[in-house]
C-alpha cells in the first residue's frame, strides 16, 4: 500500500497507468508488477502487509476487496479521514523503533486500523462510482438503510422490500459495484463496528 502526503506518483500496474496525488492511497495485491514513477519532494508512506496478516484470523475476511485486485482510493488531503489515516501510518512507523512490550499486538491493531479505514473508503466510493440513475439511488438507499439497522437483523430480503426491489436485483447492483453480494457488505458492516 502507498499513501501519497504531499507531491505526485505515476503509478503502472498491468496495462493501467494512473496519477496519485495528495490523498491519493493505491492498494496493490500480492502479485501485481507494478512500477511507480515520484515527483521531485513527494512524501508518502509504503506499508507493505504479509498475506498471512489478512488472513490469519476470521474478521480480517473483510479486507478481501483489498486483496483481488489494485484499489485506488482518494481523500481529501485535508480532511479528517486522511489526517486519521496518516497518523496511524506514522504511529506504525513509531512502533517499529520499539521493542516494548506488546509490540507485535499493537502493530497488528494499527495495521487492522488502517485496512479497515481503507475498506470504509473503498465501500463509499464504489457505491457511488459508475452507477446508472437508478443503480445510484438503489445503492445510496441500501447503504442508508444499511447504517440506520446494521445492528439489527435485517435481512437481505427486508432491505429490498424497503428500496422497492427484488433479492436478486439488490445482489446484482451489489457485486457489480461493490464486488460483494448484499448479504457480504451487510456482514463486513456489522463487522466493522
Amino acid at each position: 500500500m502507498l499513501c501519497i502526503y504531499d507531491g505526485a506518483a505515476e503509478v503502472r500496474f498491468d496495462d493501467h497507468v494512473s496519477a496519485l496525488t495528495s490523498g491519493s492511497v493505491i492498494a496493490i495485491p500480492l502479485g501485481v508488477v507494478h512500477a511507480f514513477r515520484f515527483t521531485p519532494g513527494t512524501e508518502g508512506a509504503v506499508l507493505t502487509i504479509a498475506d498471512e496478516v489478512l488472513t490469519q484470523t476470521a474478521d480480517l475476511a473483510h479486507f478481501g476487496s483489498l486483496k483481488r485486485v489494485p484499489q485506488l482510493l482518494r481523500f481529501s488531503p485535508a480532511g479528517q479521514q486522511f489526517a486519521q489515516l496518516r497518523n496511524h501510518l506514522n504511529a506504525i512507523a513509531d512502533e517499529f523503533g520499539l521493542a516494548s512490550t506488546g509490540h507485535g499486538l499493537m502493530l497488528l491493531s494499527l495495521v487492522r486500523i488502517v485496512l479497515t479505514m481503507l475498506v470504509r473508503r473503498l465501500e463509499e466510493t464504489q457505491l457511488d462510482v459508475d452507477a446508472s440513475e437508478v443503480d445510484s439511488e438503489i445503492l445510496r438507499g441500501f447503504r442508508k438503510l444499511l447504517e440506520r439497522h446494521y445492528s439489527t437483523p435485517w435481512t437481505v430480503a427486508r432491505y429490498a422490500a424497503e428500496l422497492n426491489t427484488s433479492v436478486s436485483s439488490l445482489n446484482r447492483r451489489c457485486r457489480r459495484y461493490v464486488g460483494l453480494t448484499a448479504k457480504s457488505i451487510i456482514r463486513n458492516r456489522v463487522l466493522l463496528e
